[in-house]
């Protein structure tokens, strides 16, 4: 959905995956969302006005309301109304691999994370999955 575009509202995901053939919920398509951010390619943008509440009562108005902090978040209406006007957008924050070369300067044991690209005995499986199917 996101191949198109580096910029999407949260209300096209809503429109594309709550009808057929994949009728899902809004709370599912929320939890979907909230899952491509947390892989941390992606962010989420709010409106102005919106603010997430947490599991402790209180409530957050970053721009963009940073990963770790989705394992806080209070699934309620707040929660709804703070992704109302929401976008998905890019991230342009750097991952553990673009900033290795630095942090070894402090540890030179540090390794750098697994690569997204699919390995050997990966594509070996998948290949034998294919032949399988058919």
């Amino acid at each position: 959905m996101l191949s198109t575009g580096s910029d999407r509202p949260i209300a096209d995901f809503s429109s594309a995956f709550c009808r057929p053939p994949y009728a899902l919920t809004q709370e599912m398509v929320a939890l979907y969302v909230f899952a491509m951010v947390r892989t941390g390619a992606w962010e989420i943008v709010l409106n102005q006005a919106a603010a997430c509440p947490d599991n402790y009562g209180q409530t957050t108005r970053r721009k963009p309301p940073y990963r770790p902090y989705f394992g806080f978040v209070k699934w309620n209406t707040q929660l709804d109304k703070a992704l109302l006007g929401a976008r998905v957008v890019v991230s342009t924050q750097k991952g553990w691999n673009e900033i290795l070369p630095f942090a070894r300067v402090l540890d030179d044991s540090l390794k750098p994370a697994a690569s997204r690209t699919r390995t050997a005995t990966q594509r070996t499986v998948a290949r034998d999955l294919e032949q399988v199917k058919s």
